[in-house]
């Protein structure tokens, strides 16, 4: 991914790295709520 190229800015690092989570857990909710999202 992009932000492992970028990482090697600390603070452009931290920032994806918070980015990367915070996508990694909306992906998650998404998959686990596909039920619920696709009312």
């Amino acid at each position: 991914m992009l932000c492992k190229q970028v990482s090697t800015f600390t603070h452009c690092g931290l920032k994806c790295l918070i980015w990367e989570k915070n996508w990694l857990i909306l992906t998650f909710e998404v998959v686990n709520g596909d039920f619920s999202y696709n009312d």
